[in-house]
């Protein structure tokens, strides 16, 4: 990111904005010209990312914002250096567990819905072998967000080519 203007604190206001609506349109490419190089930011997973890291994971779709508010924000200028402080409420949907099935399945040459069918099938077999613990309700809950999009037509087109 370059800062060709004086540091001002409307500017520093419009470039939150700025920075708000890619997040929140979910967009790699103008996400990817508002970050700072050397950003180091908190990830939903509680480990530190980086830039790359983080237009990355819009650019692939691993992760997509569905909901952003801002309920309260705090900007500071000091000389030519500004700092936002916000309270962002942000829902997202994580698709890094919806990859690894997808790319099992690509692997072993058959569609998700035959990967989860032979997976769950298995896990129901050893199950009853009592070889590990069986499935629990938050692993039910756990697919029916992994497979919600089943019904969606682009899927099932995908699944079946």
């Amino acid at each position: 990111m370059t800062v060709a203007q004086p540091a001002d604190l409307a500017g520093l206001g419009r470039a939150e904005d700025l920075l708000q609506s890619v997040v929140a349109a979910n967009d790699a490419v103008g996400l990817a010209g508002v970050l700072h190089d050397d950003l180091v930011a908190r990830g939903h997973d509680g480990l530190l990312h980086g830039k790359a890291e983080d237009v990355a994971g819009y650019a692939s779709g691993a992760f997509a914002v569905t909901s952003y508010a801002e309920p309260r924000r705090h900007c500071l200028l000091h000389g030519a250096t500004g700092v936002t402080f916000v309270r962002a409420a942000i829902t997202a949907r994580i698709n890094s567990v919806l990859a690894e099935v997808d790319a099992a399945a690509v692997r072993a040459g058959i569609s998700r819905v035959e990967y989860l069918r032979r997976t769950l099938a298995a896990e129901a077999e050893w199950a009853s072998r009592g070889a590990h613990t069986p499935l629990v309700r938050e692993d039910w809950a756990q697919l029916g967000e992994l497979i919600s999009d089943i019904a969606g037509e682009d899927v099932m087109r995908g699944a079946w080519s």
